[in-house]
């Protein structure tokens, strides 16, 4: 079986047949999930506060777990700094990576896809609050880019 991590759904189902009592191995099998894939889940969200698994607990633990993860967060603000006094040279976001490399600039590589994600969030942030047509991917005139990237101050931590 291909690994893919429970949905909402899957939780509410899982807490479901569990309130009717069906073992693990059944459990598992019902829902198309490896044994151990609801043995993990049980011991990662059961609580003795509300007497064993609730969907609602585990899916809320869930998100707040993900949401207080290290992953992704590798790059500072003068990480990004570098990458917006770069950009507002007109570089493109592979320039920009090959220059960091070339120089050692970080000890962490930056990729390009990176650099692309930082832009577009921070239009997109901007955007949602203008009013402007990125928001809804519409055509653009390539020249608005370079102002809104001039606003662009701090780097994500969800990146």
């Amino acid at each position: 079986m291909k690994y893919q991590q429970l949905t909402t759904e899957d939780r509410y189902t899982l807490s479901a047949l569990r309130m009717q009592k069906f073992s693990v191995a059944k459990i598992a099998k019902a829902m198309g999930r490896h044994r151990s894939t609801i043995y993990r889940e049980l011991k990662r969200n059961s609580t003795k506060r509300r007497g064993g698994y609730t969907a609602f607990e585990a899916d809320s633990n869930t998100r707040g777990r993900r949401r207080r993860s290290r992953r992704n967060r590798h790059y500072t603000e003068e990480h990004f700094k570098i990458v917006r006094d770069l950009l507002m040279k007109e570089w493109s976001p592979e320039q920009i990576v090959g220059h960091i490399r070339s120089k050692k600039l970080m000890k962490r590589k930056m990729s390009h896809e990176t650099i692309y994600k930082y832009i577009w969030r921070d239009i997109g942030t901007m955007a949602a609050t203008s009013g402007s047509n990125f928001a809804n991917h519409q055509k653009y005139d390539e020249s608005a880019i370079k102002p809104m990237i001039q606003g662009v101050s701090s780097p994500r931590s969800d990146i």
